[in-house]
């Protein structure tokens, strides 16, 4: 509830008022959330729930197929990860200048 450019708000002792500031700012804060388990394991969790979800469904049904698209995309998720965090993709060792205005117009001319 918005009473005069403050939002009221139930706690468990009793109301309380904030200003609209600080419904700003908490609008603004990123929850943050401790993970137990890593990404791999989140995503192959989440791939194992959607095709067991599948499995309750029509086969062929659209709702089948979307849960089972799901599954592949988690899976997929999966091994980009895994490529993107294997030890032989690594960065490149010097950093390729931009061609300036003159060198793209010049590209291929041959040279007096």
């Amino acid at each position: 509830m918005l009473v005069s450019g403050t939002e009221q708000t139930e706690l468990h002792s009793g109301t309380r008022f904030i200003s609209a500031e600080e419904v700003e700012d908490r609008a603004m804060q990123r929850k943050r959330i401790k993970h137990t388990t890593t990404f791999e394991q989140r995503l192959a969790e989440e791939a194992r729930r959607f095709k067991q979800a599948a499995d309750k469904e029509a086969p062929g049904s659209a709702a089948c197929e979307l849960l089972l698209r799901r599954a592949r995309q988690a899976e997929t998720a999966s091994r980009i990860n895994d490529w993107l965090t294997s030890p032989g993709l690594q960065r490149p060792k010097t950093v390729m200048q931009p061609k300036t205005v003159m060198q793209q117009e010049n590209y291929g001319r041959p040279r007096r």
